[in-house]
């Protein structure tokens, strides 16, 4: 399943008759949209399935239904975590968090599969998401910044392409392959 890049502030409003009426806020304008309701709706029973969030207000980086009942949202603040969910009884439960420790780690996510890419360390650890366990610890040269990472279908690392860090010896970054 193709993974969306969302920039999106969820606010609870909290003065309002429904309780779970939120404000979304555009990361470019920075200005309130009209109120808006944020939730999941199943087609198949015609109802909304509720999602307990683990702050009340949060901005989400990355939002991706694993299967029929995971659901792993990636938020940027107040904290930046990997939240994963799973459905019972028609309800989202909050079952884990993966804590990710800085804001300059960027997250991949494949067939079940987390890959958080840490810059200053240049290393890349790959989470099974339906296990919760940690598989792979990749560790490179990290004056290369990471572009972007191949999966194959299964989820197993083919390749990262980056370029290498502007510095005084070299005046234009290179293209580079990771295999």
């Amino acid at each position: 399943m193709p993974i969306e890049q969302v920039d999106l502030e969820i606010k609870y409003i909290s003065k309002t008759k429904e309780k779970d009426e939120m404000k979304a806020f555009s990361e470019i304008k920075k200005k309130p949209v009209k109120r808006i309701k944020i939730g999941i709706f199943n087609f198949e029973t015609g109802k909304n399935v509720s999602l307990k969030l683990p702050h009340s207000e949060m901005i989400v980086e990355t939002l991706a239904f694993l299967n029929e009942d995971k659901l792993i949202m990636i938020s940027k603040d107040p904290l930046y975590r990997a939240y994963i969910f799973t459905k019972e009884d028609n309800k989202f439960i909050h079952q884990s968090t993966i804590k990710v420790e800085s804001y300059d780690e960027k997250i991949f996510l494949s067939n079940g599969r987390i890959f958080i890419y840490d810059e200053n360390l240049g290393s890349i650890t790959k989470w099974d998401i339906n296990t919760l366990k940690f598989e792979a610890y990749f560790l490179f040269d990290n004056s290369f910044e990471v572009d972007n990472m191949k999966l194959d279908d299964n989820g197993v690392l083919l390749f990262v392409y980056g370029r290498k860090r502007v510095d005084n010896l070299y005046k234009d970054p290179y293209p580079c392959l990771f295999c």
